[in-house]
């Protein structure tokens, strides 16, 4: 059973890995609207809005389980000084940047729209990534 628990550090260690991967993804992908995507202006720059937002929460969904069960596993299970310090560090640095991530979607989700429909959908798409699980739209 021991050798068991000691097999999962690593298994964690990955865990965390994966997560700061998708949050620097989702980091490259709001950088990369926010630069090519001034003002929605049509239905392709609302369509890459939408795909935005639907990494987002995707992601953030991942992440959840990403994070949570390795701190958990390597906080509370025999597991080496080593792995224990990545058990707590790993997941604050990757909440950290993912902080800063949410104030750059913060400002994606500000983005001015041309007409008064696109802004309509805009509001709508932004209401279902803040306030919902899973996109709607």
């Amino acid at each position: 059973m021991k050798q068991f628990l000691m097999t999962l550090s690593p298994v964690c260690v990955g865990m965390i890995v994966i997560g700061g991967v998708l949050v620097a993804i989702g980091w490259m992908k709001t950088v990369a609207f926010l630069r090519n995507t001034p003002r929605l202006c049509d239905a392709g720059d609302m369509e890459r809005y939408k795909d935005l937002a639907r990494f987002g929460m995707w992601a953030a969904l991942a992440l959840i389980p990403l994070l949570f069960i390795p701190f958990l596993v390597l906080v509370f299970v025999p597991a080496s000084p080593i792995y224990r310090l990545l058990g707590l560090v790993g997941p604050t640095l990757v909440g950290v940047v993912g902080v800063k991530l949410k104030e750059k979607e913060t400002m994606a989700q500000a983005t001015e729209a041309h007409s008064s429909e696109l802004t309509a959908e805009r509001d709508r798409v932004t209401d279902s990534w803040m306030k919902k699980a899973f996109p709607d739209f």
